[in-house]
């Protein structure tokens, strides 16, 4: 479960950073 939100955390942050990026 752990696992499962930081995963989720990084995906919405990468996500975020994309956003940036582009």
């Amino acid at each position: 479960d752990e696992y499962q939100f930081c995963y989720q955390a990084a995906l919405e942050y990468l996500g975020s950073f994309d956003h940036y990026a582009t």
